[in-house]
């Protein structure tokens, strides 16, 4: 959604200016795509050692804690981004 928010703010002017041109928006755009990147390094890393045999309770609930807090907190991002079209 982070990808799809980029374009879109690319995409949309505000006082002829494309939205994305505006610092504090593409700093919490890269922050939360940082936060998506990290989630799937440790779900990617929770995998690998299940695969291997190893325990993974600690990494597999650190996962579905950061993931649940996370889609909160993206979705709730990129809605403010698109405006009223993010409610369409």
């Amino acid at each position: 959604m982070t990808i799809i928010s980029f374009e879109y703010t690319r995409e949309r002017h505000v006082l002829d200016k494309p939205l994305l041109d505006q610092q504090a928006i593409h700093f919490r755009l890269a922050g939360l795509q940082t936060e998506v990147e990290a989630l799937r390094a440790l779900t990617y890393g929770a995998v690998e050692d299940y695969i291997n045999g190893m325990e993974v309770t600690l990494k597999a609930s650190m996962a579905k804690l950061k993931g649940g807090r996370l889609v909160r907190e993206v979705t709730d991002a990129c809605m403010q981004y698109w405006g009223g079209m993010g409610f369409m």
